[in-house]
């Protein structure tokens, strides 16, 4: 359990989606990558509300532990596999000898873990690649846990009367 101080929305795959700030003084115990939590908002009339969300982890940096070949810098890669249940991308940064030597995490897809193994497939190379997840973004700095939620918006609602004041 934990206190939500504060919810951003960004846009994930194309996915309307809300990260969730918890108090790191309320927070009792883990919350795991694609664990469901449950929300308990209390409107103001005082009704309890639930909202079920999903926690999803994004990729930050990933081990090359076979190169492929063809591949040139600038190259565009689309990353699957390792329990993701969104792809991610990657832009190779470096070559070696025709070889991948370094690759940068352009957009890290969703529910990752780490040590998985992950495969990408070049969309203007002729060949492909195996990495291992070296580390999941779960700081929070970043790029927090991101969690996917309806897009209804819960608003103040207020019956206002003017009474001495002017409407």
């Amino acid at each position: 359990t934990a206190i939500v101080e504060r919810v951003a929305q960004k846009t994930v795959n194309a996915t309307s989606a809300f990260e969730l700030y918890v108090n790191d003084k309320t927070l009792l115990g883990e919350f795991d990558n694609g664990e469901n939590a449950t929300l308990n908002i209390i409107d103001d009339n005082g009704q309890l509300i639930n909202i079920l969300v999903s926690g999803l982890s994004t990729l930050s940096t990933i081990n090359i532990i076979d190169g492929g070949a063809n591949y040139n810098v600038g190259d565009s890669v689309v990353v699957t596999g390792g329990g993701a249940t969104n792809t991610a991308e990657a832009i190779i940064s470096e070559v070696f000898s025709g070889f991948i030597n370094q690759i940068n995490v352009v957009a890290g897809g969703a529910g990752f873990k780490t040590g998985s193994n992950v495969n990408l497939v070049g969309s203007t190379a002729n060949a492909s690649l195996v990495l291992a997840i070296d580390g999941v973004d779960v700081s929070g700095a970043n790029s927090a846990n991101t969690f996917v939620v309806d897009t209804t918006r819960i608003a103040n609602y207020a019956n206002n009367e003017c009474g001495n004041f002017i409407c």
